[in-house]
């Protein structure tokens, strides 16, 4: 079976050039958003190539904690937005071409936000040895 040519969806010559809108948020007070539920956060953080998973459905993992490793010249390294355990590794829909998809991890929050205890920030790097950085 053939699919239909999609090519021409995803073209705008030229563009469009909407109007801002900017005083509608410029005159809002900023508000806190809580953490949601569920996150899903994916493997494709760009056109180059999906980082590989770290962790495991079932893991417990903390906010900015390294998820999964970049895999390649064209990757990145993918960290947790916030706390809770792994629920799945899957494909799911991510914003691209119609129907694009890629690995993902989906993390049900456990409602903390949590970070991961991490190294003493430095605050003179010019005053540290090439070793202890």
């Amino acid at each position: 079976m053939r699919s239909a040519a999609t090519e021409h969806l995803y073209k705008l010559p030229g563009g469009i050039r909407l109007p801002g809108f900017k005083a509608q948020s410029a005159t809002g007070e900023v508000q806190e958003v809580s953490v949601p539920a569920e996150l899903i956060i994916s493997l494709r953080q760009h056109a180059g190539t999906a980082a590989l998973p770290r962790v495991g459905v079932g893991d417990n993992v903390f906010k900015g904690q390294v998820v999964a490793r970049a895999d390649g010249q064209f990757s990145a390294n993918v960290h947790a937005s916030s706390s809770g355990t792994v629920t799945a590794i899957e494909p799911r829909p991510v914003p691209g071409r119609a129907a694009d998809s890629a690995p993902c991890i989906v993390i049900a929050t456990d409602g903390k936000d949590q970070a991961l205890d991490t190294l003493a920030p430095i605050t003179n790097p010019f005053a540290e040895s090439a070793e202890s950085l």
